[in-house]
């Protein structure tokens, strides 16, 4: 059943190509004290006693949400369309070996109906027998055909496609990415070290700040806390 959150998701599919657009043109140059996240990590940096350069980490923030949301077209768009190729791809296979499976005939019996066309080769051959050339012919190629037949049973057997994940997990690329990302830029710049019981609440404003300054479409729960994304993030593996 979905969850609030797979929902909220949902109903911002309409609006995420156009946040989208806003990230790529994001003016991530400006000077200092024009976003929102510029003033949340001078505070984050005098209360921890950590300096480190604001603009640089500003930058990473914008950087990450940039990457996380190619990520998410990529998941949203063109991933479907692979999968949906990929399972045509497999079907077809399983239908050809089904087919290969089915064809059976004794070649001496084939030879005795059909009808060879020699080439120049074969008519100035010695002893040329058609029905002796038809019936090597068709054994060859039922030979090939049992050979092919078996290598699309050993694909079918080593390659497989993996089932789709729950509705939140495929609709959570975005968010997902932008906090493994932003965990990296944290590392990088504030503390070697991502705690969860000390640097949740921080790195959910970090998050939160910059999703607001991109424009993060917030609709439903998310509209007015962050306390979604304190449980969200949570779930992730990005702590020590």
């Amino acid at each position: 059943m979905p969850s609030k959150f797979d929902a909220v998701l949902e109903l911002q599919s309409d609006q995420i190509s156009a946040f989208y657009e806003r990230i790529r043109s994001f003016d991530f140059r400006a000077p200092l004290h024009h976003w929102k996240i510029d003033f949340y990590l001078e505070t984050l940096a005098k209360r921890r006693e950590v300096k480190f350069d604001v603009l640089r980490l500003r930058w990473k923030l914008w950087r990450s949400a940039y990457v996380a949301s190619f990520r998410d077209q990529y998941e949203r768009k063109e991933k479907p369309a692979l999968r949906a190729d990929a399972v045509a791809w497999l079907q077809s296979l399983e239908n050809v070996q089904a087919q290969l499976r089915e064809l059976s005939i004794r070649p001496d019996d084939v030879a005795q109906v059909m009808v060879y066309t020699p080439d120049q080769a074969d008519e100035q051959s010695p002893g040329f027998d058609q029905e002796q050339v038809i019936e090597k012919d068709t054994r060859e190629l039922l030979d090939f055909l049992s050979e092919v037949e078996g290598r699309i049973g050993s694909y079918l057997s080593r390659n497989w496609l993996p089932s789709v994940g729950s509705r939140g997990n495929r609709t959570d690329h975005f968010i997902r990415t932008f906090a493994e990302m932003s965990a990296i830029a944290w590392r990088s710049t504030i503390t070697p070290e991502l705690l969860r019981s000390r640097d949740r609440s921080d790195f959910v404003g970090i998050m939160g700040c910059t999703l607001d300054d991109l424009g993060y479409p917030r609709v439903g729960i998310q509209a007015g806390s962050d306390d979604w994304l304190y449980q969200r993030v949570g779930k992730y593996n990005i702590w020590k």
